[in-house]
């Protein structure tokens, strides 16, 4: 049997490797979805309190499904989204006005 894929594992051996996968990936959306709500939706900070870059952040958001979060809490809390794509590309929307 060689080491590096669960794939090559049986019985019981491949059931913990899945079930520590699921748990590993839950534990790691949980603190995402809390550092996003502690930094009110900036990924920045929020890859800073999580200690990732915020590219591997944003992989991350991507994979777990949380892309949209992190843009409704900085919205919820008005402090605007930029715009990634179309005529507006590079401005920052939805800001309260001070």
């Amino acid at each position: 049997m060689s080491k590096g894929s669960d794939m090559d594992l049986d019985g019981p051996a491949r059931y913990f490797h899945e079930v520590t996968r699921t748990a590993r990936e839950a534990a790691a959306k949980e603190a995402i979805e809390q550092a996003l709500g502690d930094t009110q939706g900036n990924v920045t900070r929020a890859a800073e309190e999580l200690e990732l870059s915020r590219s591997h952040l944003r992989r991350l958001l991507k994979a777990f499904g949380l892309e949209d979060r992190a843009r409704e809490l900085r919205l919820k809390h008005g402090l605007g989204v930029r715009v990634t794509d179309g005529p507006l590309k590079g401005r920052v929307m939805g800001r309260r006005q001070a």
